[in-house]
């Protein structure tokens, strides 16, 4: 059975919300999702047209403040059926592919010290990403948006900031156990 692009759902619940032109959605879904979902504009674009194609959204032209013209898109009932009927099938297994334990399994080849700055560089970038989720927690909670389901996205948002702490426990004891190996 062919994969579905997973993109289509990320943004007809984006747009569940509220609707939106594409560089407001981007930026909701930098905001919201962007920790665990990324999508760039090369993404978004052609799956809003596709999703229009199919009816399951509507776009319209606004006038911005400065008289520039700009699309918007609304999700239509079509669009709401769909997100629904994805959100109550199981969920798919997604291949688990992670670049930093590959070059860990196969470390033998090179010096411990360059192991110990992959580790290291993987630490700082997700020291720098417990940053990022410390404001999405502030714009969660601050947001008087009342189509804002803060449990949901409260979460969504504890499960990264779990992994990365457990992520930052292994990787202090995986670079003792590398420092102090033979290999």
């Amino acid at each position: 059975m062919a994969r579905i692009n997973k993109t289509r759902y990320a943004l007809l619940g984006i747009l569940g919300e509220t609707p939106m032109n594409a560089y407001e959605i981007k930026k909701t879904i930098e905001q919201s999702i962007g920790f665990f979902w990324q999508e760039s504009f090369g993404q978004i674009y052609p799956i809003l047209k596709q999703l229009e194609k199919e009816a399951c959204l509507k776009s319209s032209k606004e006038k911005k403040g400065s008289g520039t013209e700009t699309t918007i898109y609304k999700i239509t009932p079509k669009g709401k059926k769909e997100l629904k009927d994805w959100l109550e099938k199981p969920v798919e297994k997604s291949p688990y592919r992670n670049e930093l334990l590959l070059k860990l399994f196969f470390g033998n080849h090179v010096k411990k010290e360059v192991l110990i700055k992959h580790l290291q560089d993987t630490k700082e970038e997700v020291l720098r990403l417990m940053d990022i989720y410390d404001n999405i927690r502030k714009f969660v909670t601050e947001t008087e948006n009342p189509e804002t389901n803060k449990t949901l996205s409260l979460i969504t948002l504890d499960f990264g900031i779990t992994t990365a702490k457990g992520f930052l426990d292994w990787a202090e004891e995986s670079r003792a156990k590398i420092k102090n190996s033979d290999f």
